[in-house]
């Protein structure tokens, strides 16, 4: 009876451990793939071309935005002038990738101004329009008080001019002036000195060719460009200062610019007996300049 229970019993464990093997084990449960993340989007760069125009020319506006986020998307480009909206265009771009966005920008108004694309921003600036101009360059009144005695051998009326631009194109002279009796086979002269006194134009006019009377009379000038601040010297050229000879008109409004120069290419003292006329504090030469110059539009 036992050694048939033992037979029973070992027969069980037996069948209980091959049932045990057959049982499958149990699977492990796949780990779950994450959704791709949302698309982000970062302006790379932001460029503009050229930086420096006149007013009414065209700029152009480029910007690389990228996508660094996961997914593909689309995002508003927004360009701003100043914090203001002006345009804004729309891209989309795949994970990774990156697009050129370009604009076109025209502003009328000269300054400077703050160009932005999302995070970036850039100076623009705007230069006035420039138009080539003649004008011509006076500190008198254009009412002549009266005309000197011309001038000796030796020195001149000189004015001190400063262009309204540089460079400066010199075309014409003008001198408010008269022919007194005698003399009349002088030749007056004009110089154009430049600021280190330089001799850059002289020219000659034959006494002949002044009125009698107080008038303007112009002297061509072969286009003589200056950098800076120049003279305008005029001598008479007369062998007596007391009387006869070329005289030039003046007024006494309030000395601007005008001088007392030598033919040796210097300023010289107002003399004495001028002064005692035409004093030097209110003296201004009745002399001009035509010229042409780049100068703004308006």
């Amino acid at each position: 009876m036992r050694k048939t229970l033992l037979i029973l019993g070992t027969l069980l464990v037996t069948i209980l451990l091959l049932l045990g093997a057959c049982v499958p084990a149990p699977t492990q449960a796949p780990t779950p793939t994450p959704p791709p993340s949302a698309a982000k989007f970062e302006v790379i760069s932001l460029d503009i071309t050229p930086p420096e125009v006149t007013a009414g020319e065209t700029v152009s506006i480029t910007a690389v935005v990228k996508n660094i986020g996961g997914s593909e998307g689309t995002y508003a480009v927004i360009l701003t002038v100043d914090g203001v909206t002006v345009e804004t265009k729309e891209v989309a771009i795949t994970p990774g990738s990156s697009k050129v966005v370009a604009f076109s920008l025209v502003k009328d108004t000269p300054g400077t101004y703050e160009i932005g694309i999302g995070e970036l921003t850039s100076s623009l600036t705007i230069k006035e329009k420039l138009v080539v101009k003649e004008v011509e360059l006076k500190y008198d009144d254009g009412i002549g008080t009266g005309g000197t005695s011309g001038s000796g051998p030796g020195w001149g009326y000189s004015v001190h001019f400063s262009p309204p631009a540089i460079p400066f194109t010199i075309v014409k002279v003008k001198v408010f002036a008269m022919l007194r009796t005698g003399y009349v086979l002088d030749t007056t002269s004009v110089e154009i000195w430049d600021k280190d006194f330089n001799v850059l134009y002289s020219g000659r006019k034959p006494a002949t060719e002044f009125s009698p009377n107080l008038d303007w009379v112009t002297i061509d000038v072969p286009n003589i460009t200056v950098d800076g601040d120049f003279r305008v010297v005029f001598f008479t050229n007369g062998g007596n200062l007391q009387a006869g000879g070329v005289g030039v008109g003046y007024d006494l409004n309030g000395n601007k610019a005008s001088e007392v120069a030598k033919a040796d290419g210097t300023i010289a003292e107002w003399p004495a007996p001028m002064e005692r006329t035409r004093p030097r504090e209110r003296t201004n030469w009745m002399i001009r300049v035509v010229g042409t110059a780049m100068l703004p539009a308006k």
